[in-house]
């Protein structure tokens, strides 16, 4: 693997906001996301699923999901 892609399974803190709606609904609301990378060259968000108020799929770490991006309208 080549020195710059980052290890499948990598996680850090995400260090930003991170909010998502759903319609006229802000469904995902959080400062406390993680990184983890499912792929060398991206990560996905891993948010704690206290603070998302859509359905997100088990993320591999307690308390966190993933929200698909599919799975709102917009993500900010």
């Amino acid at each position: 693997m080549p020195e710059h892609l980052t290890p499948v399974g990598h996680t850090e803190p995400a260090l930003r906001r991170i909010r998502a709606t759903l319609g006229d609904r802000t469904v995902l609301d959080t400062t406390r996301a993680l990184y983890q990378w499912e792929k060398p060259q991206y990560p996905r968000y891993l948010i704690p699923a206290e603070d998302a108020q859509i359905d997100g799929e088990p993320a591999g770490v307690d308390g966190y999901v993933h929200v698909p991006w599919n799975a709102a309208d917009a993500w900010f």
